[in-house]
């Protein structure tokens, strides 16, 4: 029992070994290193730029004033040895064009701030129903479209049944004459008399062949009117797109169409004279001048189609209503087609009877000769209605195509319509007015440096003092490196010397806040640029430019000698995107950094602007709220 024992325990031993064993190497060998993302986001906000500088308080001070840009000299209200206080008018420029730019910057502010308005307006009632009434008149179209596919398609079912009919016909005949040339033993009685019946048959066939020319031809003239608008009405606007790229085909068009109107009524008038006192041969006669006014009908429906060819598309002649046109067109043509083949079939058996009959009265000596001719003709018509039934089949699948393309058109545009309807509708992304935004605070800084340019026209005295120097007059033309005005003050100001690196965007006016060693750390003075030297001074091979700062207000218990520290505001930049310095990676002349979308790192290129300590101004590259990786940290 006590063996058992033991070796239960000691089985128990093992397996604690295993698992302790085990797990110590899943966690220092299966243990996935993971990435912790620290980031920032996007946002608007003020950049700054701070020169850091220090320097000492000194006392009497020889200040030389100078115009911040050139031009005209209007002004100079002071003279040596006068007295001035602060803020005093000491020389101005002429004004007029700064004022200009003052009005045209403010002009293209109100503007981008209107666009930015707009966009955030979205459209308005009027362009929303119109866009929803586009999209019916689309859907209209599309409808139209599939309406004509299926008369299209019965009116081309309904000629190739005519066409095959004229075939069949074609094959009865052949098949008759072969029987014909077998009976030729037959009596010319009987010859003379089938003839007769074929001849009056024929006679009989022109009455309708006769009618259908008629509703035919006044079918394709009504069409081409509706084209070229002779006769029919139709929009002047609409009218002078119709062929506007060969007028003179236009032209020519015209005066066909007025010619086979007359040709048209013509033959009318003589069909109704046929109906009140009908004539065989009359009606021979007849059926050649249909077959004449078929054959310029036809021709006349080409010169159509090629002026529709030739027109220019736009919103008053759609191209959907120019290929509804052109369908048209090519439907009048294979009907004039069919009943000029119709008139050709009547016009041959006419002559075949009269053949047969002219025959047969000759005698039956001729039977045979007679037989064989009437077999090749027949052979011939055959031909003849094989070669159109081939044709009408053409032409029936050149409109189906037609139509089926003009069907696939309206979709895209019914699709084309929706879409631009969605995206009118549809509220604006920060990304689609982050250009606007930028417009907005660029014309603003315009605006702001067109007003700064202005104030700059005019010296004012910087202190209390004395004028001890005028060097220019009234009128003259000076330079924004001449001294204009000198005047000596005992007020204290504070000399600096700023490196060349940081001197730039340095100038008069800007803003200075300075603690003074001598006083608590948490006492600031508000102080602002008085001149900055343009003559540079070398220290230990280092250049730098003497720069003087003036209390805004006379401080109290300030001495000369007192060492300053001072951040002068060489620059900023409001309501602009911006991002921590530490976001920026550079590579070569690129500026990149690298965001997350989706928990995915995702590098992009940035156009940075104004850097500052805290913040830096982004250009381009970025929207609002996206979040970027300021470092990554691993665990």
């Amino acid at each position: 029992m006590k063996i058992k024992l033991r070796k239960i325990i000691f089985s128990w031993k093992i397996i604690l070994i295993i698992a302790l064993v085990g797990g110590l190497w899943y966690f220092f060998n299966d243990k996935e290193e993971k990435t912790e993302y620290i980031t920032a986001f996007v946002e608007y906000g003020k950049v700054e730029k701070i020169i850091s500088v220090n320097g000492t308080v000194e006392s009497e001070k020889k200040i030389e004033l100078q115009f911040q840009h050139s031009g005209k000299v209007a002004e100079i209200p002071v003279e040596v040895g006068q007295i001035v206080k602060k803020d005093d008018v000491l020389a101005s420029l002429d004004g007029d064009l700064s004022l200009i730019s003052i009005s045209q910057a403010k002009a293209a502010l109100a503007q981008a701030q209107a666009n930015l308005n707009l966009k955030y307006a979205g459209p308005s009632d009027e362009e929303v129903r119109i866009s929803e009434a586009k999209i019916q008149e689309a859907e209209v179209n599309l409808a139209n479209s599939y309406k004509k596919l299926e008369n299209t398609k019965k009116s081309n079912q309904e000629k190739l049944q005519q066409a095959e009919l004229v075939v069949e016909n074609a094959e009865i005949e052949l098949e008759n004459s072969l029987k014909q040339g077998d009976s030729s033993s037959s009596s010319s009685e009987n010859s003379l008399e089938k003839a007769q019946k074929k001849l009056d048959d024929g006679y009989k066939n022109t009455h309708t062949a006769l009618l259908n020319n008629l509703n035919a031809l006044e079918s394709a003239i009504t069409s081409a009117d509706s084209v070229l608008g002779v006769d029919a009405k139709i929009d002047n606007n609409y009218k002078s797109l119709i062929g506007v790229k060969d007028w003179p085909a236009k032209n020519t068009a015209k005066n066909m169409f007025i010619l086979n109107k007359t040709n048209y009524k013509k033959f009318k008038n003589n069909y109704e004279n046929l109906q009140n006192n009908w004539s065989n041969e009359e009606a021979v006669l007849l059926l050649q001048n249909a077959k004449t006014v078929l054959t310029e009908t036809k021709d006349l429906m080409d010169q159509v189609y090629y002026l529709l060819d030739n027109s220019v598309e736009n919103s008053q002649l759609p191209a959907t209503e120019v290929e509804t046109l052109k369908t048209k067109i090519i439907t009048e043509k294979s009907s004039l087609t069919s009943n000029i083949n119709s008139v050709e079939l009547t016009q041959q058996s006419i002559e075949n009877a009269k053949l047969e009959i002219a025959t047969a009265e000759i005698g039956g000596t001729k039977e045979v000769d007679t037989a064989v001719s009437t077999i090749d003709r027949a052979k011939n018509s055959l031909k003849t209605a094989q070669k159109n039934l081939e044709t009408t089949k053409v032409e029936n699948q050149t409109l189906l195509d037609a139509v089926e393309m003009e069907i696939e058109i309206n979709k895209v545009r019914l699709e084309q319509t929706k879409a631009s309807h969605e995206s009118l509708i549809a509220k604006p992304r920060e990304v689609d007015v982050a250009s606007l935004k930028a417009g907005v605070a660029q014309a603003q800084a315009t605006y702001n440096q067109a007003v700064k340019n202005y104030e700059d026209m005019v010296i004012r005295a910087p202190v209390d003092g004395i004028v001890t120097d005028v060097n220019a007059d009234v009128g003259e033309n000076v330079l924004s490196s001449q001294n204009i005005i000198v005047m000596m003050t005992d007020q204290l100001h504070i000399k600096a010397n700023i490196s060349e690196t940081d001197i730039v965007g340095v100038s008069p006016e800007d803003n200075v806040d300075l603690t003074l060693d001598a006083f608590p750390l948490d006492q600031h003075f508000k102080a602002k640029v008085l001149e900055v030297d343009p003559a540079e001074t070398v220290v230990q091979g280092v250049i730098y430019y003497q720069t003087t700062v003036l209390f805004e207000e006379e401080p109290v218990d300030v001495k000369s000698g007192m060492t300053a520290d001072m951040d002068i505001l060489a620059d900023q930049r409001e309501n602009v995107l911006t991002l921590p310095p530490e976001a920026i990676n550079y590579e070569d002349e690129n500026s990149l950094v690298f965001v997350l979308e989706n928990g995915e790192k995702k590098e992009k290129k940035v156009a940075v602007g104004l850097e500052g300590e805290d913040s830096l101004e982004v250009m381009s590259g970025l929207t609002e709220g996206e979040e970027v990786i300021l470092y990554e940290k691993k665990q």
